[in-house]
């Protein structure tokens, strides 16, 4: 197990699934990384219907609004899937 900002913070620019395992008041969760992505959809995909307890998040600068992020998860897809 791992305080969640510390696997946030090994994923800079990231989309990151964390299974929460203990957390408390103080916002000090720790849980077990799952899956990691530069494109959230993957993330999304991959723990769809998992019955754990899961947070998803991203660790890096605002996010590029329009078109270009949208392309920049396109670009990490697999086309075929």
């Amino acid at each position: 197990m791992e305080k969640a900002q510390d696997i946030l913070a090994r994923f800079p620019g990231e989309w990151v699934a964390i299974e929460i395992t203990e957390d408390d008041e103080s916002g000090d969760a720790e849980g077990n990384l799952i899956f990691h992505s530069s494109c959230e959809a993957e993330v999304w995909d991959k723990i769809y219907r998992d019955p754990r307890l899961i947070f998803v998040g991203y660790s890096g600068p605002a996010l590029v609004e329009g078109i270009d992020g949208i392309l920049m998860c396109v670009s990490t897809a697999s086309v075929g899937q």
